[in-house]
């Protein structure tokens, strides 16, 4: 019985929000947020403008995924307009916040450093 309670708290505790989180592994048992999973699966087939379409969008969460997407798409050959380079530059320079996720922890921060590792081509 205390092996449940233990198993339950920790399950509570790491569980994801009801909310969308910016990561690749998050909760209880490190599973990639929805979103993850749908951006890899742009990525893999190469569906630039719907990841453009979400680097304009009101939803910062898809914003942050659209600005990693697209910069490791750049890296792999694809030619990013000026409008999409400037706007993922303020971006990465943004003090906004975004949901992020670790593992169990849930915590937010800015997209400058949610960012900080995807750095655009010269």
């Amino acid at each position: 019985m205390k092996n449940f309670i233990l198993a339950f708290v920790l399950f509570s505790i790491c569980s994801m929000p009801s909310h969308a989180q910016y990561g690749e592994a998050c909760g209880f048992i490190g599973a990639p947020p929805p979103l993850r999973e749908e951006v890899e699966l742009l990525i893999s087939e190469n569906k630039q403008w719907i990841l453009a379409g979400w680097l304009y969008s009101n939803d910062t969460q898809k914003q942050v995924y659209a600005a990693e997407a697209l910069i490791r798409l750049q890296h792999s050959g694809l030619e990013l307009t000026d409008h999409q380079i400037h706007t993922i530059g303020e971006l990465k320079n943004s003090d906004m916040e975004v949901f992020t996720c670790m593992g169990c922890s849930f915590y937010k921060e800015t997209m400058k450093t949610a960012l900080y590792k995807f750095q655009l081509k010269e």
